[in-house]
């Protein structure tokens, strides 16, 4: 019986530290924009919108299939953009394309073979973009069904300081060996397993007690080894499908407050930024 073809290894492109890939493309997005990364910073730039881009796939040999939406940053009544927010533009463009990349397969099926197994079709979107004078924060989601019973979500995180272009990371918003970790694994578990009790109509204990809470989930929240983004008033945690639960609970978005992780932020952090907005 013949087997399918090497599949895509994208699990583990998009385990939480898949937010570390803007950080690998920056630079470079920074020098084709003309950017200097040690230059002055952009403290004055005009009024952004976002517009909708997206990367669209189709390889019918391979039966590859993607559909992504990514916003992309303009200046308001058509006025240019410095090269710092330019370079988050290519930034963004270029986390989206490698997600797609992760996704196609390495080879044609062999001839013949129509299984469901072998198709890969992959779509996404956002729907949530926070931009302010120095931050950009949005999340792409995608669904992608690369074959077996049913497909999976996949995070991809986009958060930027305007002024630098540089990507915001975990470590870039709380001072060092902050328990802002516990904090943020606290709420999350209170939000999941409360979401978790009210969908089987029983209590968090009950929950807790029947597996149908993986409290070894909590552990890279903890560590800081998460997909989040920076919202209005909270930084919001974005939990896949498989880590705290089973996959039929879906995936989960968490708000936790400003107001929780400033005593764990260093003063004129983007947090702080935030939560005094």
């Amino acid at each position: 019986m013949p087997q399918p073809p090497p599949r895509p290894r994208a699990a583990a492109l998009f385990r939480p530290a898949l937010a570390l890939l803007a950080a690998s493309v920056w630079a470079g997005a920074l020098a084709a924009c003309g950017a200097d990364p040690s230059g002055p910073v952009v403290r004055h730039r005009p009024s952004l919108s976002v517009r909708a881009d997206s990367v669209l796939r189709g390889e019918p040999a391979l039966r590859y299939t993607v559909r992504i939406g990514y916003p992309q940053l303009t200046g308001a009544a058509g006025e240019p953009v410095p090269p710092t927010v330019r370079a988050v533009n290519a930034a963004v463009r270029d986390s989206v394309e490698a997600l797609a990349d992760a996704f196609r397969p390495d080879s044609a099926p062999p001839p013949g073979e129509v299984s469901p197994a072998y198709v890969v079709d992959v779509t996404g979107g956002y729907d949530r973009v926070l931009v302010t004078d120095d931050l950009f924060s949005a999340l792409v989601d995608v669904y992608a069904f690369t074959g077996g019973a049913h497909g999976n979500t996949f995070f991809q995180p986009l958060t930027f300081d305007l002024t630098t272009g540089r990507p915001v990371l975990f470590a870039d918003l709380f001072a060092s060996n902050a328990p802002a970790g516990d904090t943020l694994a606290a709420y999350v578990e209170r939000a999941v397993v409360t979401r978790l009790a009210r969908g089987l109509e029983t209590t968090v204990d009950s929950v807790r007690a029947h597996n149908g809470f993986f409290s070894e989930g909590l552990g890279p929240i903890r560590e800081g080894r998460l997909a989040f983004t920076l919202g209005a008033d909270s930084l919001r945690v974005h939990v896949p499908p498989y880590q705290l639960a089973p996959h039929v609970a879906g995936a989960f978005d968490v708000g936790v407050p400003y107001g929780a992780l400033v005593p764990f932020a260093p003063p004129g952090g983007a947090v702080r930024r935030l939560a005094e907005r």
